[in-house]
C-alpha cells in the first residue's frame, strides 16, 4: 500500500501510525476543508541520519503553503522503523490537546489529510520537502465505520474485514484504498 494510517483510541488520547513505501517523511492531518492542505493541523514523522523517531507537530495555513511547527507540540512519538522499503512511525496525542493550534478529535468525521516525502527532514524544525504522495479521506475515528472517500478520484467503497487488534485501518493505493476496522 502506498499509505496506510491504523489508529486505537483510549479514553483521553489516540495513537496513530502512519507508513508509507516512501521513506523520507510520512504525515497525517486534520483539516477543515475536504482534500485541502489548510488550513489544518499535521504531524510529521522520519527516522534521522543518526535513527532516531522525529516527530513535528505543524499548522498548515489556508491553501497550499509551507506549514510551520507549532509553538506547543502536542504529538509524543513513541517509534519509527524502515523495514522492507517501508517507513512506519507512530505517535500519541490527546484527544483534545488544550492547543488552540490543533484540532480536537472529535465523533463527526475529521477530514484527514495524508502524504508523504523522500527527503528526511535535517531537524523538528526544517522546512518539509514537497511530496511524492498525498491524499485525502473522512474518517470518523471516535464511533461507526468511518466514511471514506479517496483522492484524486472516487473508489467504490471497501467491504469491511477485521483491523488490527484494537485498532483501525485506512491504506490508499494510488487511486485505491482498502478500510479495515
Amino acid at each position: 500500500d502506498l499509505f496506510c494510517l491504523e489508529w486505537t483510541i483510549s479514553s483521553t488520547t489516540i495513537t496513530m501510525t502512519m507508513s508509507s513505501t516512501v521513506t523520507g517523511w510520512v504525515a497525517v492531518g486534520f483539516t477543515d476543508i475536504s482534500g485541502k492542505m489548510g488550513p489544518s493541523d499535521v504531524y510529521f514523522g522520519w527516522l534521522d541520519a543518526s535513527g532516531t523517531p522525529q516527530l513535528s507537530d505543524r499548522t498548515n495555513g489556508a491553501g497550499y503553503v509551507q506549514n510551520a511547527p507549532d509553538a506547543q507540540q502536542d504529538g509524543q512519538v513513541q517509534s519509527a522503523s524502515i523495514s522492507g522499503g517501508r517507513l512506519s512511525v507512530t505517535f500519541t496525542r490527546a484527544l483534545d490537546t488544550g492547543d488552540v493550534a490543533d484540532d480536537r478529535v472529535i465523533t463527526d468525521g475529521m477530514n484527514v489529510i495524508w502524504s508523504a516525502g523522500t527527503n528526511t527532514p535535517t531537524d523538528p524544525t526544517a522546512t518539509i520537502s514537497y511530496h511524492q504522495n498525498r491524499g485525502f479521506t473522512t474518517i470518523n475515528f471516535l464511533s461507526e465505520a468511518p466514511r471514506v472517500s479517496a483522492s484524486p478520484s472516487p473508489s467504490p467503497p471497501p467491504s469491511p474485514t477485521p483491523g488490527p487488534a484494537g485498532g483501525n485501518r485506512f491504506c490508499a493505493q494510488g487511486d485505491l484504498f482498502c478500510l479495515e476496522w
